[in-house]
C-alpha cells in the first residue's frame, strides 16, 4: 500500500519511519496475544478415569479398535500438519474463518512451478481473497505464472497495488512474502510466508478498515491488537523496524 498524506510528506517517508510510532508501532510483542475467538485452540483432555480390566476377547476388540483410531488419528494429524502454516502454526480453518466465502482457490496451471510445493498447495486448495484489502489487489490469473527479480532475488507475485509501481510477493527461496516496489529500497519483508500473509490480511480488514465505529481510540485500540497478534503469530518479522506492517499499521493510527 502506498500511503496518501496530508502534509505534503512524501508518501514512502511517512511510511517508512516518520509516523505517529516512528517506524514501529510503540506495543510490545506479548507472548500471550491469542485475543478472541481467531486463534481459539481445541485439544483432547484426559479424564484420568479407571475402568476395569476387559476379558481377553474383548481387550482384542478393544486394540484393534485403538490401533484404527491411532491410524486414523495419524491421518488426520498429517492432514492438518499439511495444511498449517510452516510459521505461528496457521490452520486452514482459522483463515476460513476470518474470510468466509471470499476466499478462492487458485487453478494449478496457474500456479508458477517457481514456488514451494507448501506455497503452491496453500494457493491451489486454499487460495487467495476475492475482494480487495485497500489496495491490495489478489491475482487469480496468469500472472501468477510470473516471475519478477529485485537485487538477484526471485519473486511470484500473489497481489499487486491499485495503482502501478508495487506488489505483494512470494520470495521463491524462502517462501517469505515481500512488498516490492518499483525502488528497491522501499521493498519490504511481510510475513514469514503465504497463510500468515492471507490471514493477516483478514485481520487487517476485519479488526481495522471495517470498524462500526471510527475514533482515534478504537483505531489506536485495533491497531494495537492486529499488532499484538502480529507478534504472537510472526514474531521473526516483528523485530524488523523497517516492516512492511509495522509501517502500515503506523500509518493507519495517524490518519484518524
Amino acid at each position: 500500500m502506498k500511503p496518501s498524506t496530508r502534509d505534503g510528506r512524501e508518501p514512502r517517508e511517512l511510511l517508512w519511519g516518520f509516523g505517529v510510532f516512528g517506524g514501529r508501532p510503540d506495543f510490545p510483542c506479548e507472548s500471550a496475544a491469542h485475543n478472541g475467538v481467531l486463534f481459539q485452540e481445541t485439544g483432547t483432555i484426559d479424564g484420568g478415569h479407571t475402568v476395569d480390566q476387559p476379558a481377553e476377547g474383548e481387550r482384542k476388540r478393544q486394540k484393534m479398535a485403538e490401533d484404527s483410531g491411532q491410524s486414523q488419528s495419524q491421518s488426520q494429524s498429517q492432514s492438518q500438519s499439511q495444511s498449517q502454516s510452516r510459521i505461528g502454526g496457521v490452520t486452514v480453518d482459522e483463515i476460513r474463518r476470518i474470510w468466509g466465502d471470499r476466499l478462492q482457490p487458485v487453478p494449478p496451471d496457474l500456479v508458477s512451478p517457481r514456488l514451494s510445493t507448501q506455497t503452491r498447495e496453500f494457493l491451489t486448495t486454499v487460495g487467495l481473497p476475492t475482494v480487495p484489502v485497500r489496495d491490495i489487489v489478489p491475482l487469480h490469473d496468469e500472472r501468477l505464472l510470473a516471475s519478477t527479480y529485485q537485487q538477484g532475488n526471485e519473486y511470484v507475485a500473489v497481489a499487486e497495488g491499485d495503482e502501478p509501481g508495487y506488489r505483494f510477493a512470494v520470495e521463491v527461496a524462502t517462501d517469505r512474502v515481500f512488498y516490492l516496489d518499483d525502488i528497491p529500497q522501499y521493498s519490504r519483508l511481510i510475513n514469514s510466508d503465504i497463510g500468515l500473509f492471507v490471514l493477516f490480511l483478514g485481520i487487517f480488514r476485519t479488526r481495522v478498515l471495517d470498524l462500526d465505529v471510527v475514533t482515534q481510540e478504537t483505531l489506536e485500540n485495533a491497531v494495537a491488537d492486529v499488532w499484538r497478534q502480529l507478534c504472537a503469530r510472526d514474531h521473526a518479522m516483528t523485530t524488523d523496524d523497517r516492516n512492511w506492517w509495522s509501517a502500515m499499521l503506523d500509518q493507519i493510527a495517524a490518519e484518524c
